[in-house]
């Protein structure tokens, strides 16, 4: 497991940072504890795109129903305590 910060999220994707290079196609799991959240959530992405000196690109994976419900919880959570 690696540390690694989100600079931007979305439904369908997010901005990972991090000093590790990504290679594009790369199959990643994504845990992140939601402000307010004690459990982290596993989400399923592959890289999309890299930004020199910003991080990877990353398109979510949606391999369940639930999926996208959890990721809009993080997004509603973040908003909430933003």
């Amino acid at each position: 497991m690696r540390q690694a910060g989100i600079s931007e999220v979305s439904v369908g994707g997010a901005l990972l940072k991090t000093d590790e290079v990504l290679e594009l196609g790369d199959e990643i799991i994504i845990e992140m504890t939601t402000p307010g959240g004690s459990v982290p959530i596993s989400i399923a992405g592959k890289v999309a795109y890299r930004c020199e000196g910003e991080g990877s690109g990353i398109k979510f994976l949606y391999r369940d129903g639930g999926g996208s419900r959890r990721i809009r919880e993080v997004i509603r959570r973040i908003k909430m305590y933003g």
